[in-house]
């Protein structure tokens, strides 16, 4: 017991200087490196300035000056090239930087998972935790019994629809078959109350007075 707490502690404080370490260290390569980009720019703007130099001194027909300012833009050309490459050395050393600041995340995280499940496994008793598993397939089992039930009702009640829809069908042929009979019969019956006989009127003569 006694063993175990003096070593979480020391773990723990371990954890903490590589962290800072960590950060320290990132936090110079990125200064470097900003450094490094600013005398690039600079370097850049005086070769711009040797050449133009150079191209003046041409005009003016003196070669061997605009000579001399091409070899200090060569010569700056070389440190630029130089820099770059320390730009990406320093880029290589921050990426590996990042890679290990998440591996030490993942360490920990995994080492705290472990503890966990250590604690978990030493408080977990073997046969309730069998008595849980038999409950939950017997709890399956059931499940999928009555998800039978039910598949086997609706089946069912499926089978009972189509009887009642071809029933329906059967009547629906049987109303059918019977309405031009009945429809024919009441047409006649119309006929017959409409013809009706004529009274036929003697035209009236004209009355003569003596």
């Amino acid at each position: 017991m006694g063993t175990g707490c003096t070593k979480e502690p020391k773990v723990n404080e371990t954890n903490k200087r590589n962290t800072k370490l960590l950060m320290n260290l990132k936090i110079s390569l990125k200064l470097k490196i900003s450094q490094v980009e600013t005398q690039i720019r600079e370097k850049n703007r005086e070769i711009e300035k040797y050449k133009d130099s150079a191209k003046t001194y041409l005009r003016n027909g003196n070669k061997l000056e605009a000579k001399r300012q091409l070899k200090k833009k060569k010569f700056n050309e070389e440190i630029v090239k130089k820099l770059n490459t320390q730009i990406q050395i320093l880029d290589d050393q921050q990426m590996i930087l990042e890679s290990t600041e998440i591996n030490q995340d993942i360490t920990e995280t995994v080492k705290k998972v472990n503890e966990k499940i250590k604690q978990v496994s030493n408080n977990v008793d073997i046969r309730e935790l069998e008595k849980v598993v038999e409950e939950m397939n017997e709890q399956k089992e059931k499940q999928k019994e009555f998800n039978e039930e039910i598949n086997e009702a609706l089946n069912q009640a499926n089978e009972q629809d189509e009887d009642l829809s071809d029933e329906l069908e059967q009547l629906e042929a049987e109303m059918n078959n019977n309405m031009p009979k009945a429809s024919t019969e009441k047409i006649e019956d119309n006929n017959i109350q409409q013809v009706q006989p004529q009274t036929h009127k003697e035209p009236e003569g004209n009355l003569v007075f003596l």
